[in-house]
């Protein structure tokens, strides 16, 4: 039996691994019998929106049911998550506290750098032995099979479902600077995660002054016109999202990171930690859609993006777009940087545009045919098994 604290009404198991383990197979913590296959679950959810911290997911009783029982696993689900530094910390601290053989600790993590960050974490931190796998849940439901038009009719698509004031801020660059004519694309005024929370017009008109946007009727006009949808509103998984990368040059790709101090509570750690050793480059789905339709990109996350890109293998674009914002640590620098990036491509004479985009045929086919291998390798290995 696999157990949570966190089992809620229509909880479903696994559903982002699209695993077939029925809902009875899961129960409230409350109900473990303390069998030697016990499972204990946990995943970021416990911790971002259900508030459960790693030392007290399961009780006293079960971690002495743990820790005297060599054959129950504990089973940490990052598979289609963002993870920290101060996140593995806590997890280390609590399997040394508690005296868990790290070997009954099982750690799903999205993909190789992820893996390997969390590795040498635990290891610095004198937890060794413990299973860190890595299965790309948001790779893996991709349409891989997918095929888009060659056909272009805009330069520039961008995407952005999930409303930030720094998303915000984008979409007002292009519209002041004349460019959004330019750009197939979407922007929702809502937040699909906090349940569907709305985000009223008069709240989005008071970030853009906060984002250094004063009102002027054209501003107020646009904002007035949200939510721009391209049909993505209700599912970022839908095909309609392909057909609008395919039908651009080039891809002004919105990553769900920008900060990677964001989602955090501790407002020490910018000062405390490098960025770098922060957290790894967090691609999501909306990486894997822009390779999977052969558009060269330009990266809107944290810094060192492109560099975590590189790490699994992949290629990016210079010397044909500029990537000198991917070490810009500054947050308004580097936006700055890509924006006028974009701008400058936006300007170019059709024949450099075209030169440009040539120049990167190659790279985009190479990024396909790799995004194509790494799918097929999002597999089960061995030792997790016991999840199917």
């Amino acid at each position: 039996m696999i157990y949570s604290k966190t089992v809620y009404p229509g909880f479903n198991g696994f559903p982002n691994l699209d695993l077939p383990i029925p809902t009875e197979r899961f129960e409230n913590i409350t109900e473990c019998t303390f069998q030697a296959d016990d499972i204990f679950y946990y995943d970021r959810h416990d911790l971002s929106i259900r508030i459960k911290e790693f030392d007290t997911f399961v009780d006293e009783a079960h971690w002495n049911h743990i820790r005297n029982t060599p054959t129950v696993k504990i089973l940490i689900n990052f598979s289609d998550d963002y993870f920290n530094i101060l996140d593995i910390k806590r997890i280390s601290k609590t399997i040394l506290e508690q005296n868990i053989n790290p070997s009954q600790v099982y750690m799903l993590v999205m993909d190789r750098n992820f893996k390997t960050y969390a590795l040498d974490l635990f290891k610095s931190m004198g937890v060794e032995g413990i299973n860190v796998y890595h299965y790309n849940v948001l790779l893996k439901k991709l349409d891989i099979d997918y095929t888009g038009s060659q056909v272009t009719n805009y330069k520039f698509s961008s995407l952005s479902r999930n409303y930030h004031p720094w998303r915000l801020s984008i979409y007002l660059y292009f519209l002041e600077n004349n460019l959004l004519d330019n750009f197939t694309y979407s922007f929702h005024n809502f937040l699909p995660y906090v349940d569907d929370q709305i985000v009223s017009l008069d709240k989005v008109k008071e970030d853009a002054i906060n984002e250094g946007y004063a009102a002027t009727t054209k501003r107020d006009t646009w904002i007035d016109g949200m939510p721009y949808d391209l049909g993505n509103r209700n599912s970022k998984w839908i095909n309609g999202i392909n057909d609008a990368i395919s039908n651009s040059d080039f891809h002004l790709l919105i990553e769900s990171h920008f900060d990677p101090f964001l989602f955090t509570n501790f407002d020490y750690v910018r000062e405390e930690y490098a960025v770098e050793e922060f957290s790894p480059a967090f691609p999501t789905e909306k990486t894997w859609r822009v390779m999977l339709c052969k558009r060269p990109f330009i990266g809107v996350s944290t810094p060192y993006f492109l560099k975590g890109l590189k790490q699994m293998g992949f290629k990016t674009f210079s010397p044909f777009i500029d990537e000198s914002y991917d070490n810009i640590e500054d947050n308004k620098e580097r936006l700055s940087t890509l924006l006028a990036e974009v701008k400058r491509l936006i300007n170019l004479p059709e024949n450099e545009r075209n030169e440009v985009i040539e120049g990167c045929k190659a790279i985009c086919e190479h990024n396909y045919q790799l995004l194509k291998t790494h799918h097929n390798e999002v597999v089960f290995t061995n030792n997790f098994e016991f999840l199917k």
